[in-house]
C-alpha cells in the first residue's frame, strides 16, 4: 500500500543568485556520476565538466571531494507523511515501500547505496543521509508504535527504537545483496515477520 509519492530526488531551493544556481548544478552533478558510475569514478574535473563549472568555481567552495558530496546529500526531499489515524500494520508498510523507493528510484538513495563502504571517506554524506531521511523515518514510526502499546493495542516484546532499526535494516541488506529475491525486501512480509513472527509455535509448543 502506498499512502504517499517519493519525493523528487532534484528538489533545491530555487536558485536566486548565479553562485547558488552554479551550487545547484554541481550538487545534480555530484549525484548523477555516483549515480551512473559509483564513487570510485568521481573526479573533480567530472563535475565542473558536467556542471559547466570551471573547478575554481568548486574549489572556492569546497576543499575536497568528500565536502562537495555531504553538500551533495543536504538537500533531500521530505520523508513520506504518516497518517496516525491508519492502522498500525499499514503504516509500517507504507514506511516500508517509502525506503525501498527512496533507495531503488531516486538519485539521493542510489547513490547513497554506492557510498556504503566509504565510510572513511565519505562518512558526513552517509551520516547526513541518515540523520535527514532514515533517522527522522525511524522516529517518527517508532512515536506511533509507542504509543499503540501504551494505549495497549500492542506488547513490545523487544525496544521499539531496535525494531524499527531491524526493520530498516534488513530492507537495506536485502537492496545490497546482489540476485536476492524480491520476497526478502517486500515490505508486508517484512512487517508481518516484525509484528507476527515467522515460526509462531503450534499445537503443544504453543506455551
Amino acid at each position: 500500500m502506498n499512502v504517499g509519492n517519493t519525493p523528487d530526488s532534484r528538489r533545491y531551493p530555487l536558485a536566486s543568485t548565479r553562485g547558488e544556481r552554479a551550487e545547484r548544478a554541481i550538487a545534480d552533478s555530484v549525484l548523477d556520476l555516483i549515480d551512473e558510475c559509483g564513487v570510485a569514478e568521481l573526479t573533480m574535473d567530472k563535475v565542473a565538466a558536467r556542471a559547466r563549472v570551471g573547478k575554481p568555481t568548486i574549489y572556492r567552495r569546497w576543499s575536497n571531494k568528500a565536502e562537495m558530496v555531504a553538500f551533495a546529500f543536504s538537500n533531500i526531499g521530505p520523508p513520506l507523511v504518516l497518517d496516525p489515524a491508519l492502522d498500525l500494520r499499514s503504516n509500517m508498510i507504507a514506511v516500508l515501500e517509502n525506503l525501498r523507493s527512496r533507495m531503488t528510484d531516486t538519485r539521493h538513495g542510489r547513490a547513497w547505496r554506492k557510498l556504503l563502504g566509504s565510510e572513511d571517506e565519505y562518512g558526513q554524506a552517509l551520516r547526513q543521509y541518515v540523520r535527514q531521511y532514515l533517522g527522522v523515518r525511524r522516529a517518527e514510526l517508532a512515536a506511533i508504535v509507542e504509543e499503540r502499546v501504551a494505549n495497549g493495542e500492542y506488547e513490545a516484546r523487544i525496544e521499539v527504537d531496535t525494531l524499527m532499526r531491524i526493520l530498516a535494516n534488513a530492507m537495506l541488506g536485502s537492496l545490497m545483496m546482489p540476485d536476492e529475491p524480491e520476497s526478502t525486501s517486500d515490505p508486508e512480509t517484512l512487517v508481518d515477520l516484525a509484528m507476527f513472527g515467522g515460526l509462531p509455535p503450534r499445537g503443544d509448543y504453543a506455551t
